[in-house]
């Protein structure tokens, strides 16, 4: 059964962002929704592995193709040992019969994931509307600096 949660001011940032074109209001919602999986999902697993450059890289945050406002955070695909020391492996054997071990996974990343939402969702009813601000002054910084530039 899937929990329901609920962003308290959530429909009060949408009717105010209604007047904004479309593709502004779902850079909005990316950005926010980066911000709180950056904070309460990758920073978190980040720490709790002590790995490569390579590999801290490979722990990040990821847009959805589909859904212009969803992003995904955690391990990615260039960093796919994680997944062997997080969940392990099967034990192995030649075919012999040599036995060639197991890796006993630690369970760390899974976790994380999981209890954050609790997270996520407290730092949207606290945040959402500051967050938005800050968005938005950076958004009309930005342009004010391209007319600026014409």
């Amino acid at each position: 059964m899937a929990q329901q949660y609920e962003i308290q001011g959530l429909s009060e940032v949408e009717e105010a962002l209604k007047e904004l074109p479309a593709e502004l209001q779902a850079r909005i919602y990316r950005a926010l929704n980066t911000k709180a999986v950056k904070k309460f999902v990758v920073e978190p697993i980040r720490s709790a592995w002590r790995t490569s450059e390579k590999t801290v890289k490979g722990i990040t945050v990821v847009t959805d193709k589909d859904d212009p406002t969803a992003v995904y955070g955690g391990v990615t695909a260039s960093a796919y040992h994680l997944r062997f020391a997080d969940r392990g492996t099967a034990e192995r054997y030649t075919e012999k019969g040599s036995y060639r071990g197991q890796i006993v996974g630690r369970n760390k990343i899974q976790p994380i994931i999981l209890n954050s939402v609790d997270d996520i969702n407290k730092y949207m009813n606290d945040e959402l509307g500051k967050e938005v601000q800050k968005i938005l002054k950076r958004y009309i910084k930005s342009t004010e600096k391209k007319i600026a530039a014409l």
